[in-house]
């Protein structure tokens, strides 16, 4: 059967930009090809022998295809690069392509072309398409019969094995004769009602015939109601009292949301009149609150915790052993840069570094992703590593903290290398960077602190 592709061509020069005819793909399709001539100033450009990556920038991040792999989707014919488009580069919106072109005798040598870009639509034909045909009501009616079917013979499947030998069906109204049975009205017992477990005999309370029939669901919806409610203190801050009278004791794993009437610092919390319990945030302090703040707390079985985003302490004026975050300045999602092979380091650059001006206790934050597993990341003070901060084989988010004591002057940087002897170097790139500085002497402005460069 005859295959039919779409084929885009784009004139492309290693150094400039060359306008090309604007064209456009829709999402989902696996049928096109992008035939790139790649030139110097207008001439052809030679890459027999060269490795190729198209890298592309769309609206959900960046992907690559890569013509040192087996299934990487490019050919090269001298200067003409074929792309047979996966639908992994692509998505709605514009799209934008470059080429990286590795030569020399190892490959090491990279340029990177002009980019050129093109759009992508969704389809008339989607995932709602269905939901608008006349069909469709008729279509959910079916459907919805065939589970009401499909469950009818399952629940009929499982009843059958529990008839009783002697033939009663222990389920059925009636037929288990002077079985004691709950009738839900008055804390009594009759006949004939609803049938106690196998083998009964019933008791004089709700309480009773609920063990007698194993029942607990009623507890439970209980203890997830109140999970779910917000409970206001009370008490005079920072001993906030909470008047909850489901806790008749306290156990771990008990969990609340309260919101806070009053402002306190290193805040207690008493349930029920059951003991005042020391409040903490993640860190490891004792929690600051503001009033109105609202926090979802957690019971260790010692000391109430709070484990929701808002249970951090942010108070107006840096205090001692409160958390003062300084963070880069990226002007777009993140910071890329090539990690040379070698196992040589390179900074991250612009953005990525501090020169400290106080000495003191600090803590480093970064969240780094890489394009192959023997990239290592590092924080280097003074260009060598900080013990523990180093990340290898990351080729999906990772997030690192880490502590370290710096001096005034000492150089803080970011910085990356590949650790092999063969190959090409390969992106790495950094999502995030900030610094923090910890113990006593918090001030609030940065440049008193550590300089940005």
């Amino acid at each position: 059967m005859v295959q039919i592709e779409k084929r885009f061509s784009v004139a492309l020069d290693i150094k400039r930009s060359v306008s090309n005819r604007a064209f456009e793909v829709v999402e989902g399709d696996n049928g096109n090809i992008i035939d790139v001539t790649l030139t110097d100033d207008g001439e052809a450009v030679d890459l027999t022998g060269c490795r190729v990556l198209a890298v592309f920038s769309k609206s959900d991040g960046v992907s690559t295809q890569d013509s040192g792999q087996e299934q990487g989707g490019i050919a090269i014919d001298f200067n003409r690069v074929s792309i047979e488009l996966s639908i992994s580069s692509f998505a709605p919106g514009m799209v934008e392509c470059e080429l990286r072109v590795y030569s020399g005798e190892r490959l090491t040598t990279l340029v990177t072309s002009a980019k050129f870009n093109f759009n992508c639509r969704k389809g008339i034909f989607n995932d709602s398409t269905a939901a608008s045909a006349n069909e469709y009501p008729l279509l959910m009616s079916l459907i919805a019969e065939c589970n009401r079917l499909a469950d009818d013979y399952e629940g009929r499947s499982a009843h059958a094995p529990s008839h009783a030998a002697n033939g009663f069906d222990p389920v059925k109204v009636g037929d288990i004769p002077g079985k004691a049975v709950f009738t839900g009205t008055g804390g009594t017992l009759q006949a004939d009602i609803l049938p106690v477990a196998a083998g009964g005999t019933g008791g004089g309370s709700a309480a009773e015939a609920r063990a007698s029939l194993g029942v607990s669901a009623a507890a439970d919806v209980t203890a997830l109601q109140k999970a779910e409610q917000v409970f206001t203190t009370a008490g005079a801050a920072p001993a906030f009292t909470v008047a909850d009278t489901s806790v008749t004791a306290y156990a771990a794993g008990l969990r609340r949301t309260v919101q806070f009437h009053a402002a306190g610092t290193n805040a207690t919390l008493n349930f029920n009149a059951k003991g005042a319990k020391a409040l903490y945030e993640y860190t490891g302090k004792q929690m600051s609150v503001k009033a109105g703040q609202v926090v979802e707390v957690y019971y260790s079985g010692t000391y109430f915790f709070g484990v929701s985003v808002s249970g951090v302490s942010f108070p107006d004026t840096p205090e001692a052993g409160d958390f003062c975050i300084y963070e880069t300045p990226f002007t777009s999602l993140y910071i890329e840069v090539i990690a040379p092979i070698g196992n040589t380091y390179v900074d991250f650059g612009s953005g990525t570094g501090f020169t400290v001006k106080r000495t003191g206790a600090y803590r480093a934050r970064y969240n780094i992703v890489s394009q192959d597993n023997k990239i290592v990341h590092r924080l280097a003070k003074n260009d060598v590593l900080v013990t523990g901060s180093n990340l290898t084989g990351v080729t999906s988010h990772n997030f690192k903290m880490v502590d370290f004591t710096a001096t005034a002057g000492d150089v803080i940087k970011m910085q990356v290398a590949y650790n092999t002897t063969s190959g090409i170097g390969l992106k790495a790139y950094l999502y995030r960077f900030s610094i923090a500085i910890l113990g006593s002497n918090v001030e609030t402005a940065r440049n008193e602190i550590m300089e940005p460069f």
